[in-house]
């Protein structure tokens, strides 16, 4: 019985042994190619690796250096594997990599290829995984019934060799004679009190072993939940950050349309500004022309109606003359004089017209400028700018014309 429990027992010490590689705390790392998850022609790419407690952990390429100068794995990594109950088995392939490990599991969806050029590489990381695969819930368990089995039988034995002992002791005394069997019976109650010995310490280091398995498992679980909630926080902020950035191409687009029209408007504004200058300018011109034409007529008005009195003045003194004399008139001559009267007349109805002319280019003026305001207020759409607002030509009035010009 002793003979047939100690290559299990060994056994279970190598398995147990491979939870721990120096400070690192893992069961095995380097570098692989790892050919993209889902993907059938897509290209490998090196990846560094770690296992960890029934988990393959795969970080970038630079994460190797890192780990190497500080011992202490990342808890970030770029993806997590979980090997209990999978599947590894080693392809030969044809390839850049054709030491390749394939690792399956009925709860994938697709299959996870790595792979290497060294076929001792191959070797070492097909045993650390297939190693990690055995590291399950039911696998726990299953070391626990283990333990209790292993208390069991050993209970069993110290029974039998009680027993044992008894029965030989009973012989003993009744046989002196068979000192020798008794002496091996002995030999042989010390070796299996040794081998109960060694089981009952194989069972409690199996059970702390198992405890520090428990709680690193928890501590594993733990991490990866922490790296779950903080992959969602990163993409809720990345789902902000998008919004915020099209909250602010759309401003930038508004601000910018505002700018083109501002542009537009100023363009608009300093071409209206240059109409009102021209127009005021010609205005001025017009101004100053009617003001000389305004003054050259009055002095021809006022010279002519000087004469027009002279002339009207000497005519009824003829005509009075004429009739005080008493002497016959001529028709000849009255009716000259008729004509002659009809034709001052006639010069006065003529200055009045040329005073009216006067009025009617004062009004042209005043409607054109205030037609020109009125044209750009209203296209526009709006109240008149004080760009817009032009003076207003003060031109004599017929009245003031047949007065003697404007009142200062």
């Amino acid at each position: 019985m002793a003979a047939g429990s100690s290559p299990q027992l060994e056994r279970h010490s190598l398995e147990l042994e491979s939870f721990d590689v120096g400070e690192t705390r893992v069961q095995h790392y380097g570098l692989l190619m790892k050919k993209p998850f889902g993907h059938k022609s897509a290209r490998w790419q090196k990846r560094f690796f770690i296992v960890k407690e029934g988990f393959l952990l795969y970080y970038p390429e630079s994460e190797s250096k890192t780990f190497e100068k500080s011992h202490h794995f990342n808890i970030h990594p770029k993806g997590v594997i979980p090997l209990g109950g999978c599947k590894v088995d080693q392809e030969y392939i044809t390839g850049p990599h054709k030491y390749s490990i394939k690792i399956t599991n009925s709860n994938f969806k697709g299959e996870i290829h790595v792979g290497t050029d060294k076929r001792e590489e191959a070797e070492e990381w097909l045993k650390a995984l297939m190693e990690a695969g055995k590291v399950t819930w039911r696998n726990a368990q299953l070391g626990e019934n283990i333990i209790t089995k292993l208390e069991e039988k050993s209970e069993e034995m110290a029974t039998e060799m009680k027993d044992a002992i008894d029965k030989l002791n009973e012989e003993a005394s009744a046989r002196e004679i068979e000192t020798e069997k008794k002496v091996e019976l002995e030999a042989l109650s010390a070796k299996l009190e040794a081998e109960k010995r060694a089981i009952e310490d194989a069972a409690r280091n199996l059970r702390e072993e198992k405890d520090t398995a428990a709680q690193e498992l928890n501590q594993t679980m733990t991490a990866m939940k922490q790296i779950e909630e903080e992959k969602m926080t990163l993409e809720q902020r990345q789902q902000q950050l998008q919004q915020e950035k099209e909250a602010t191409e759309a401003r930038l687009q508004e601000r910018e349309i505002t700018a083109r029209q501002l542009e537009e408007d100023k363009k608009q504004i300093s071409n209206t500004a240059l109409h009102l200058q021209q127009d005021l300018e010609q205005v001025s011109q017009e101004k100053a022309m009617t003001e000389s034409k305004w003054k050259e007529e009055r002095k021809r008005r006022i010279k002519t109606e000087k004469r027009l009195r002279l002339a009207e003045d000497s005519l009824k003194r003829l005509d009075r003359a004429l009739r005080d004399s008493g002497i016959k008139i001529d028709l000849q001559i009255e009716t000259d004089v008729k004509n002659l009267k009809e034709f001052f007349e006639e010069c006065i109805k003529e200055e009045q017209y040329e005073a009216q002319k006067l009025d009617i280019l004062r009004d042209a003026v005043r409607a054109k400028v205030t037609y020109s305001s009125e044209t750009k207020r209203l296209s526009k759409g709006g109240s008149p700018d004080p760009l817009e607002t032009e003076p207003s030509v003060d031109l004599p009035t017929s009245d003031a014309v047949a007065n003697g010009g404007p009142k200062s």
